[in-house]
């Protein structure tokens, strides 16, 4: 999805950099090494084609029922510029998280580096959790503009979901490789400070995101309730109960969900026990 990429984009790119650790930082510079030319090649050859072949198939779903298949296209300039410029975000934020995260950690600040990547993983997931009836719509922006609408009971008939799941098989090798391969090079000690940081950071963000939601119910509350019972999307189990509350709790539930599945291989990763040797 547009909206997700952006973040999902530098926190790949953020978080394979601290994968990589001290070998980056020691490395001649930021491009010239491995670690880049992985990160960049991930990016190019995998991330933003799949992301450019789901906003041309499925325009309506990969933009959360913004755009139709008419909004891109040779006819104007700005009906070309938006695949173009996501295409290249895909790239350029992964690269640019990939840069930061290099530079905080050869200024000893690793815990920072942890907090951005970690925040911009959160920053995907509540987009996924707060718009659960966009996300999980299965339909076209046809069935969407018309009103009708859907049940997550059936997710697995729809062809995008059929589709990611197709597209997993040659993400998710890439995902794992540096968590396998680099990060468990790392110190032990080290990866017991990111485990500490990524915890924080995942408490921290889902408070302050659930206060700013009951914050917003306070002036929108109503009209919030008729848009999740009677308003398009994807309806789900148990979400009349859920009332207004609805997108907080799938917020926190898609938050929990996602950080173990992109995140939670970190934390059984073993590390390099300490030598006797000072590091």
């Amino acid at each position: 999805m547009i909206q997700v990429d952006v973040f999902w984009s530098y926190a790949m790119g953020a978080f394979f950099a601290c994968c990589a650790g001290p070998a980056l930082v020691n490395s001649k510079n930021t491009t010239e090494n491995w670690y880049f030319a992985y990160t960049i090649m991930f990016l190019s050859l995998i991330f933003a084609p799949s992301g450019v072949f789901l906003l041309s198939r499925n325009p309506g779903w990969e933009s959360m029922f913004v755009f139709d298949r008419e909004s891109f296209g040779a006819r104007k300039l700005t009906d070309a510029f938006i695949p173009t410029a996501f295409g290249f975000t895909n790239v350029a934020l992964g690269l640019l998280g990939f840069w930061v995260s290099r530079k905080l950690m050869a200024a000893n600040r690793r815990g920072i580096a942890t907090y951005l990547w970690m925040s911009a993983y959160m920053g995907m997931f509540s987009i996924l959790g707060f718009g659960y009836g966009r996300f999980l719509y299965q339909g076209t922006i046809e069935d969407w503009r018309a009103g009708k609408q859907t049940h997550i009971k059936d997710i697995f008939t729809f062809e995008i979901t059929q589709v990611i799941l197709a597209m997993g098989i040659f993400v998710a090798p890439g995902l794992l490789y540096p968590v396998l391969a680099w990060q468990s090079q790392l110190p032990s000690s080290t990866l017991a400070k990111d485990r500490r940081h990524i915890l924080m950071t995942f408490f921290v963000n889902l408070a302050v995101m659930t206060a700013g939601y009951q914050v917003y119910l306070g002036h929108y509350g109503e009209a919030e309730k008729q848009r999740i019972l009677t308003g398009q999307g994807c309806h789900i189990f148990f979400e009349e109960e859920m009332g207004v509350q609805a997108p907080c709790i799938m917020n926190i539930v898609v938050n929990t969900a996602c950080t173990l599945i992109f995140v939670g291989v970190a934390f059984i990763t073993p590390g390099r026990k300490a030598s006797n040797k000072r590091e």
